[in-house]
């Protein structure tokens, strides 16, 4: 969200100024319009460059109006605004950046957000000292829409973490939100290809972040289709490829976590994407530390569980039916079932379900 769209959707600025400030913004193109010359044409672009809404505020022209602003918002000045603007997108884990529709990334970025938010919030605020994250954790975090979202709320909701990523979207609100930066204690970019679409860096060989200081204490994979069967699949082979040298080097420096992450939609009996990341689960064979799979169930399981009010019921629902009131939730439930089946057989995976963001999660693990 844009800084002024933020000013207008708190209701600190009335029509006429907003107007008012959009011309400004755009002043200089009007003018570039008007006078008949083309793009070509120009070898200086300042003119056609908008003009930031902070340095308009900062005009004598506008003085009574960002007086009025900072009134109604009971901010000091307009650093102290900006500070909020800032603040507002770390509390709600919503991107500062502006990305390019054309990638796939951005196509998936705001596809079932809320679902994606109520994974990171598990992972970093299920059941206070359990959680999956603690304060002072080392994370690594590779590509994709769901990690990024981990990691927005994972560094919102903990303190001091260090985040590992090759995660391009997620380096990108660390450079444009400070808020975001100043929380995290540091963010290391993994380097590699960069994939465009998916705003990735292709890791090879990753022994080195494993032996930094401080030591990798836990691993956070999006998955792009998770079986029973299988386990976790990539989009692509570059990804699985990627991925799976983060999954090995980390099973073999024992780091303490391992977390596969997912919405409901991509829980699967069969898997269409063959890019498997790693065997599963005998890969995991006399692993020592904990392997996490956490999902967000369908809106309509996440209705029913509120209806229900009963959350002991809800912890205990694969033994019992919950009153679906003409809603389907059958093909998840299958799936769900069996992933908690093999959680318990094995003993060092935990099966997750995040109902709702922090305030109402029930943690569903194998213990």
């Amino acid at each position: 969200m844009d800084f002024l769209r933020f000013i207008v959707a708190n209701r600190w600025i009335d029509q006429e100024t907003y107007l008012r400030i959009r011309r400004t913004q755009n002043g200089g193109l009007q003018q570039f319009y008007s006078s008949g010359t083309t793009l070509g044409d120009l070898n200086d672009f300042t003119e056609i460059r908008p003009t930031p809404v902070g340095d308009i505020l900062k005009q004598p022209d506008f003085s009574a109006a960002c007086t009025s602003i900072l009134r109604k918002a009971r901010a000091n000045d307009l650093a102290d605004l900006l500070g909020r603007w800032y603040e507002w997108h770390l509390s709600n884990q919503e991107p500062i950046s502006t990305y390019s529709m054309e990638s796939e990334f951005t196509k998936r970025l705001y596809e079932r957000q809320l679902e994606k938010r109520a994974v990171g919030h598990y992972l970093a605020e299920h059941d206070g000292a359990s959680s999956i994250v603690h304060d002072g954790d080392c994370v690594i975090i590779p590509e994709g829409t769901s990690s990024f979202y981990a990691a927005l709320s994972i560094v919102a909701l903990r303190s001091n973490l260090t985040i590992v990523t090759s995660n391009l979207g997620v380096v990108r609100e660390f450079s444009e939100n400070s808020a975001l930066s100043e929380k995290a204690l540091s963010l290391r970019a993994l380097g590699g290809e960069v994939n465009r679409a998916s705003l990735a860096n292709h890791v090879g060989p990753v022994d080195e972040i494993f032996t930094g200081d401080p030591q990798v204490t836990v691993v956070v994979s999006s998955v792009e289709h998770f079986s029973p069967v299988v386990g976790p699949c990539a989009p692509d082979a570059a990804s699985a490829g990627s991925r799976c040298n983060i999954i090995e080097a980390a099973i073999e420096k024992e780091v303490r976590r391992i977390v596969f992450i997912c919405d409901y939609t991509k829980l699967c009996k069969e898997p269409p994407s063959v890019q498997i990341i790693t065997k599963w689960p005998k890969k995991f064979v006399g692993y020592p530390g904990r392997v996490d799979i956490v999902t967000c169930p369908p809106p309509a399981l996440r209705e029913a569980f509120v209806e229900s009010g009963d959350a002991a019921l809800m912890c205990h629902r694969y033994g019992t039916r919950i009153p679906t009131n003409g809603r389907d939730w059958r093909e998840y439930e299958t799936i769900a079932r069996e992933l908690y089946e093999l959680a318990e057989d094995t003993g060092n995976v935990e099966f997750h379900e995040a109902f709702e963001l922090v305030e109402s999660e029930v943690d569903l693990a194998t213990t």
